[in-house]
């Protein structure tokens, strides 16, 4: 009779256990075929990309015509302009037939093709995310864990995919996919320098061409040219990398782009040694909605543009004032007027630039500039806080100094957060009085 019961159990057991496995084998092939079904995702985003970047190769061929006709405008007294006409007028209509060829482009079959592609990614992407949420609600898997927060950062859900990237890198702190996607997080976040570490980190482990590009840009974006010059250069290919990255890599990292960087941040090292053994420049504290920021203002480069804003923030101007303007990514700006003022976009006067003298300062990561407003390119009391470098705004606008302390901050600012306080903490011993130009 024991030996009865005992078999039973042994049936009863065996029944049990089967019950278990069977559900488990099921959810298995499902979370496999899910794998299979992200891996021709990333296939379509290829794809879709390599459409983005023909009407992108358009878009920058206008861009450049309009950036050319800029440059050969620029400092020119009306004289000079008048005798350039012809010049101009070839310019003029390379900028009109440029412009016209990507509005074709982004119109007709290219543009069509484009957003048919990108509606059936999108609608991947929504169903892949339904199925293995599904999956993971019935079952955890850190394989499918790093295809969600994949998802979740296509689709700009930062927060949500570091949840899912938490659990994953709790299992295993070196995982590299993890790692890089926790690293495009904190990349969207405006945290570039941890950003910067995870992608070191994972070259380490795995390297990989979308890595060194990845930590290319990031390096670039912290003011780190010659790491960006290395990492660019050990990029095999650029074939089959993300348009985005395409795209970074002719902004940021081609030839002779960043080799002028480089040689642009010496120069600005210097100036900073020859500051830092001074030590003595005025320094400026704005209290934030999200923190404080603290400034160094470059009086050596543009004592007409620091006189202005020391006088501005010493008269309470600033206090109240929103951040107007926010681009996410690159730049905060404050200094526009309160409603009612006598001049709605300054102070109620203007000066005079100083971004074309011989010892300018450049763009760099944390550059403090002044905005420029008008046909006489002057400045007023709107400024701006760079996040990353822009080479773009060199000979246009005029630095007048830089964030010693509250980067991190600067990148938290969002639209119409408040600046509330501006006081002068350090200057020098002498009067600070700009020269004003009359609003005409």
């Amino acid at each position: 009779m024991s030996e009865i019961r005992t078999s039973v159990a042994a049936l009863v057991i065996v029944a049990f256990v089967s019950g278990i496995a069977w559900p488990q084998a099921e959810s298995g092939k499902a979370a496999e075929a899910l794998l299979a079904r992200f891996a021709e995702y990333q296939e379509q985003q290829r794809t879709s990309g390599a459409l983005a970047l023909e009407l992108r190769a358009a878009q920058e061929r206008y861009l450049e015509a309009r950036a050319t006709l800029r440059g050969f405008r620029a400092g020119k007294s009306k004289a000079k302009l008048k005798a350039a006409r012809v010049q101009i007028d070839a310019l003029e209509a390379e900028l009109v037939a440029s412009r016209r060829a990507y509005e074709d482009q982004a119109r007709g079959d290219l543009g069509r093709r484009y957003r048919a592609r990108k509606a059936e990614l999108d609608s991947t992407l929504r169903s892949l995310a339904a199925g293995v949420g599904k999956l993971l609600r019935a079952q955890d898997d850190l394989r499918l864990r790093r295809v969600r927060a994949a998802l979740f950062v296509d689709k700009g859900h930062f927060s949500l995919a570091e949840r899912d990237l938490a659990k994953v890198l709790a299992k295993n702190a070196d995982d590299a996919v993890a790692l890089t996607l926790r690293g495009r997080c904190r990349e969207a976040k405006g945290l570039t320098g941890e950003a910067l570490a995870d992608y070191r980190r994972t070259l380490e482990l795995e390297p990989s061409d979308e890595r060194r590009l990845r930590g290319a840009v990031a390096a670039f974006w912290m003011n780190e040219f010659t790491l960006a010059r290395q990492l660019r250069d050990e990029v095999k290919s650029l074939t089959g990398q993300t348009a985005q990255l395409q795209v970074d890599y002719g902004w940021y990292l081609k030839k002779p782009l960043l080799e002028e960087a480089e040689k642009r941040w010496k120069r600005e090292q210097a100036f900073r040694a020859a500051d830092e053994k001074r030590g003595d420049l005025p320094r400026i504290e704005l209290k934030t909605t999200r923190g404080v920021i603290v400034l160094e203002l470059f009086e050596d480069q543009a004592p007409n543009t620091v006189a202005n804003f020391v006088e501005l923030v010493e008269g309470g101007f600033y206090d109240g004032l929103p951040w107007h303007r926010v681009q996410p990514l690159r730049l905060a700006a404050s200094g526009k007027p309160k409603e009612g003022k006598k001049d709605p976009a300054g102070p109620g006067y203007s000066i005079e630039g100083e971004a074309r003298l011989g010892h300018a300062r450049h763009h760099f990561r944390g550059s403090v500039g002044c905005l420029i407003r008008g046909p006489g390119r002057r400045g007023g009391s709107q400024f701006y806080l760079l996040l990353r470098p822009d080479s773009d705004l060199d000979g246009q606008c005029t630095v007048f100094g830089r964030i010693v302390e509250g980067v991190a901050v600067l990148a938290r600012l969002g639209q119409d957060d408040l600046l509330e306080r501006a006081r002068v903490t350090r200057k020098r011993d002498h009067p600070y009085k700009s020269k004003k130009v009359p609003l005409r």
